[in-house]
């Protein structure tokens, strides 16, 4: 087994950007794949951010959200992962839940 610590320790680096995607084909494959888009992302909820969060900062959090909810909506994926998602605030989870019901993921 690899030692995953080993692995992904280290600086970070960005991947080059991919213009086209990559897809993996098996060996002895016959019929042709269909493609399967995942979208990851680590949202960055607003308890997070470590700084006070008052009328203001709930402006920037709704624009915030609004941007991010635009970004997913634009790339259409099949499969949606968000982390740092704010389940604790009801806006925030109704943001979201509006727009994936509207958009056929719910």
């Amino acid at each position: 087994m690899r030692d995953f610590a080993a692995l992904f320790s280290g600086p970070l680096r960005q991947l080059p950007d991919v213009s086209r995607p990559l897809i993996a084909r098996p060996v002895g494959l016959v019929r042709p794949c269909s493609m399967l888009s995942i979208l990851s992302w680590n949202l960055l909820a607003p308890p997070y951010m470590r700084r006070q969060h008052d009328a203001e900062s709930e402006a920037e959090w709704t624009s915030r959200a609004q941007l991010q909810i635009a970004q997913v909506a634009e790339r259409r994926p099949d499969v949606i992962g968000l982390q740092e998602f704010w389940s604790e605030n009801t806006a925030f989870v109704g943001m979201w839940t509006q727009w994936a019901r509207s958009s056929g993921y719910w």
